[in-house]
């Protein structure tokens, strides 16, 4: 393999690396962007059950309604629970 040929060829992988790193970035973005949308619906979902239940069961119930949901993230609905518990004490 000649030398402008390698050099074509290492240009051409950096340029494909380039562009699968831009794509990876893209989908970070969305996949925070949904994340984010995700953590607002549950908070929003807390306040309305607290409206009408303790607290615990409240953080319990937007728990479940959270791990239920397609695609649901575990961890997330878990973090969720956990604040949501921390601030049922801090309201005692």
């Amino acid at each position: 393999m000649s030398d402008v040929t390698k050099k074509e060829l290492l240009k051409t992988i950096r340029a494909a690396t380039a562009a699968y790193l831009d794509l990876c970035a893209v989908e970070m973005e969305a996949r925070n962007a949904t994340l984010a949308e995700a953590e607002k619906t549950i908070s929003d979902e807390v306040e309305t059950i607290k409206k009408n239940v303790d607290c615990p069961t409240a953080c319990q119930m937007a728990y479940q309604y959270c791990i239920n949901q397609p695609g649901a993230n575990r961890a997330l609905c878990l973090a969720e629970k956990t604040e949501c518990m921390a601030d049922c004490d801090e309201e005692a």
